[in-house]
């Protein structure tokens, strides 16, 4: 009976964590002392049951030194401006390793034709060396950043871009939404979402080289989202 008890007090619930301990490990002495004072005949039939309960509660206290929840009131809650984000990403200055001898010259308004519900685009203007050059007149590779009200809403773009490039381009991409490449129109094509800025990146020819090169941009562009987004993370 005593045994019965004290499950029910487990039951309903006992706050103390000492105290769940003490309960469980009086329980199963209670259940013990009762087993052994019954008849040897009774003591063998109940013997399955009286085992199966104090396996059962043997695990019960590594259930009960799992970590107490914290209250909704301790969490800390970050939240991004996303605006102010857009407004850090085009102030700059971008100063992070671009390879293969590109050098980023600041940033300029961009056009976007897909309708997601961004709250900016800016290109990051990037020039290189012109013996790089694959023909006479050719800028070197374009990039943008896309900021988003949401991570969720970055991560949708990335998705959406890669269902939309492998459709056009009848290729298969490489990577995930955090970072990836495809195959284009001889071109290299190259993106990744990371918190609530989505980037892409271009190279033109489709050799390794320019593999290398816009994934490689694409990285150096996601790093400096992530470092904007960090100034403009309220609470961070």
């Amino acid at each position: 009976m005593a045994a019965v008890v004290m499950v029910v007090f487990l039951t309903i619930g006992i706050e103390s964590r000492l105290l769940r301990l003490s309960v469980l490990f009086l329980a199963a002495g209670a259940v013990a002392g009762v087993a052994i004072r019954l008849p040897a005949s009774l003591r063998t039939r109940l013997g399955l049951l009286s085992a199966s309960f104090l396996a059962a509660i043997s695990i019960l206290p590594i259930l009960a030194e799992s970590p107490e929840p914290q209250p909704a009131s301790e969490v800390s809650v970050k939240r991004v401006n996303a605006d102010y984000l857009a407004e850090l990403i085009r102030k700059g200055p971008f100063t992070e390793q671009l390879a293969g001898g590109l050098q980023a010259k600041g940033f300029k308004d961009v056009r976007i034709s897909d309708a997601a519900p961004r709250v900016d685009a800016v290109a990051l203007v990037l020039d290189w060396p012109p013996e790089n050059d694959p023909f006479e007149g050719f800028d070197g590779p374009s990039a943008h950043f896309e900021t988003y009200k949401s991570a969720a809403d970055a991560a949708r773009q990335a998705d959406q871009r890669i269902s939309v490039l492998k459709k056009q381009y009848g290729g298969s991409t490489y990577g995930t939404r955090q970072g990836f490449f495809i195959f284009g129109n001889r071109e290299i094509i190259a993106g990744g979402a990371r918190g609530h800025v989505y980037v892409e990146a271009y190279s033109f020819p489709d050799s390794n080289y320019n593999i290398s090169l816009a994934t490689g941009t694409v990285n150096a562009m996601l790093k400096y989202a992530e470092k904007m987004e960090k100034l403009a993370t309220e609470g961070g």
